[in-house]
């Protein structure tokens, strides 16, 4: 399960999870914005480091 977290963010960003983000524990909206700036830039490079 080494990549749940990238996963996690594919399933955000396919708005699969969208409804779930706001039941799931521990991720605030500053959380999802930093996701998405990872998210963007790792996207920009296509590297996920």
């Amino acid at each position: 399960e080494g990549n749940g977290l990238l996963d996690l963010i594919g399933e955000i960003f396919q708005g699969k999870t969208k409804t779930m983000l706001g039941q799931r524990e521990g991720f605030s909206r500053r959380d999802i914005q930093k996701i998405r700036r990872m998210y963007k830039c790792g996207q920009r490079k296509r590297s996920y480091n």
